[in-house]
C-alpha cells in the first residue's frame, strides 16, 4: 500500500491481515490530506501490485438509489406517472430496488426499478 499511498498522496492507516473473499486483495484504509478516510483493496500476491479505491457502503447505497431513480423517472414519463421515490437497498439481490410512482388519481403504484446492468427500466410489482 505504501507505493500507492505516495502516488495518490495518501497517508496509509492500516490493512487487514486476511483476504476474506479470496480475491488476492486485503481491505486497507488511508487518509487524504483533508483527513477523509478512504477504503481500499490492496493486492498482496502476484495478481497485482497496487491498490484500488473501494466505495463505502454509504456511497454504494447512494449510487443504487440514484441509478434506480433515473430509471424510475424514465419509466414514469413513458407510463404517464409521477415518480415518487426509490429505496437505496436491494434486499433480494436481483438488481432491482423498491420504488413508487403516483397515478393521476393519486393512487400509489409499487414498482421495482433496476440499478445495474441486469435491467434498464422498472416493472410493476
Amino acid at each position: 500500500m505504501t507505493v500507492f499511498s505516495k502516488q495518490a498522496e495518501l497517508e496509509p492507516v492500516e490493512c487487514a491481515n486476511q483476504d476474506f473473499d479470496n480475491n488476492g486483495y486485503v481491505d486497507c484504509t488511508a487518509k487524504k490530506k483533508d483527513t477523509k478516510l478512504l477504503y481500499l483493496e490492496c493486492a498482496y500476491d502476484k495478481r497485482g501490485k497496487n491498490c484500488k479505491i473501494k466505495l463505502s457502503s454509504r456511497q454504494i447505497t447512494q449510487q443504487v438509489r440514484d441509478a434506480a431513480t433515473q430509471n424510475l423517472k424514465v419509466f414514469s414519463t413513458k407510463a404517464g406517472l409521477k415518480p415518487v421515490e426509490c429505496a437505496n437497498q436491494d434486499f433480494d439481490n436481483n438488481g432491482y430496488v423498491d420504488c413508487s410512482a403516483k397515478k393521476k388519481d393519486t393512487k400509489l403504484l409499487d414498482l421495482e426499478c433496476a440499478y445495474d446492468k441486469r435491467g434498464k427500466s422498472c416493472k410493476i410489482k
